[in-house]
């Protein structure tokens, strides 16, 4: 740690931090590396320690080397990821440059995470060496224990049973480890005791007091820490989002319909209202299909653009549409519903859901002529009757002149292949 230390101080605040860093960084990897085969050394160690102390010493099946354990570091922020260590030490000039004050005040922040990344690296090496051991040695197993105090997320760990070679990532700033058990102990963990749990809010602590389950207290508080946004706040959110790629996504779908002979139509209406949405979301919260933040994120009609090509082309130039926008890497989902008995849905047209190379979302309708003015005439008339009604003879009355208005509509030549 003093050496971590003694090298960050040595970067000059006026100069480049990052060359500067990236020049000592392999100097301090020589001595982390050693600090962490000495950690891992003593870390598999500690299993026959520990089961000897017990009484019950379990015969080992191999050792671990514990070179294999220095060099590199499952960081807390990436738990599925392994990093060489001469890139994990480069961690603490982008903390630098992401602080605020100073630049000897920015680079005191960087020098605090160096410090932790430091502490971090050495006793992971020790942990990971251990549960190697320990799935190295007949009948044993782990019990993750905290000596002192510790956090809410480190808490639930305490006093679990863990299977050979299974590793427990605890909370950097606490000092949680496996203890190596035998298959002979009686398994009977001690209860925790909430005062040794440092971030309980006064309400847990009440709670606990009164006799409630301490897991179910704190992970009922993981879960619900925050209070679901209204459909109102994501509708605007959203709507914002959409707004900001709207003349990206305008220009787009405008570029396609020129290229292909196509018409746009209706793009006063390119972008849905935050009261629509607001409507829709809550419709979508009420059929139990989520949050507001759920369902909103499942809906692409924000952004909507509708195309219109000739009746004899329009088979040809919506493939051809759908063609180029995957040629240039976008994600579509289409729905033909030309291809969908009446009986079972009346719209007719071609509807995409695109998601861009870019992230942004947006559907784009393909209609004819006479597709399009059915749909924003009779039939939008009967819908609307429909979408209130609540009488189901009447419902029923309704979709079948839906259905009969469709039925007059000319299906353009091969349109059902079109996907």
């Amino acid at each position: 740690m003093l050496v971590a230390r003694r090298e960050w101080l040595k970067i000059n605040p006026n100069g480049d931090w990052f060359a500067q860093w990236s020049k000592m960084t392999p100097r301090l990897a020589a001595v982390v590396y050693a600090a962490q085969f000495g950690a891992a050394t003593d870390g598999a160690a500690a299993v026959a320690t520990a089961l000897d102390e017990a009484g019950h010493l379990e015969r080992q099946l191999a050792k671990v080397h514990p070179a294999a354990f220095a060099g590199w570091v499952n960081p807390s922020w990436a738990p599925n990821k392994i990093v060489p260590l001469s890139d994990y030490l480069l961690t603490p000039v982008n903390t630098a440059r992401n602080a605020i004050g100073s630049p000897v005040d920015m680079l005191s922040s960087g020098g605090k995470m160096l410090e932790s990344l430091v502490q971090y690296a050495v006793a992971d090496s020790s942990a990971h060496a251990h549960d190697a051991q320990v799935a190295q040695t007949r009948n044993a197993y782990s019990v993750f224990v905290e000596p002192g105090s510790m956090c809410k997320r480190c808490a639930v760990l305490v006093g679990k049973r863990y299977k050979p070679g299974m590793h427990v990532k605890r909370h950097p700033q606490c000092d949680g480890v496996m203890e190596a058990h035998s298959d002979a102990d009686p398994f009977n963990p001690e209860p925790l005791d909430p005062a040794r749990v440092k971030d309980l809010t006064i309400a847990q602590r009440e709670e606990i007091a009164n006799g409630a389950d301490f897991n179910k207290v704190i992970n009922a508080k993981r879960v619900h820490s925050r209070p679901a946004a209204s459909a109102k706040d994501v509708a605007a959110n959203v709507v914002r989002k959409a707004t900001a790629a709207e003349p990206k996504l305008t220009a787009m779908a405008t570029r396609y319909a020129d290229q292909f002979g196509g018409k746009m139509e209706g793009l006063d209406f390119r972008l849905k209202t935050a009261d629509s949405l607001t409507r829709k979301i809550e419709g979508g919260v009420k059929a139990g299909k989520g949050t507001a933040t759920q369902v909103a994120a499942d809906m692409f009609d924000i952004n909507r653009y509708t195309t219109v090509y000739s009746e004899a082309s329009y088979a040809k130039n919506v493939q051809a549409t759908l063609d180029a926008l995957r040629a240039e890497g976008h994600t579509l989902n289409v729905k033909n519903y030309w291809n969908v008995a009446l009986d079972k849905n009346p719209y007719q047209g071609v509807n995409v859901q695109i998601t861009t190379t870019s992230a942004e979302k947006f559907e784009l309708q393909f209609h004819t002529a006479t597709s399009l003015d059915v749909k924003e005439g009779q039939m939008h008339i009967v819908y609307e009757k429909w979408r209130v009604e609540t009488d189901e003879v009447k419902r029923a009355e309704y979709t079948q002149q839906m259905i009969d208005i469709s039925a007059a509509i000319p299906v353009p030549p091969t349109v059902t292949s079109v996907s």
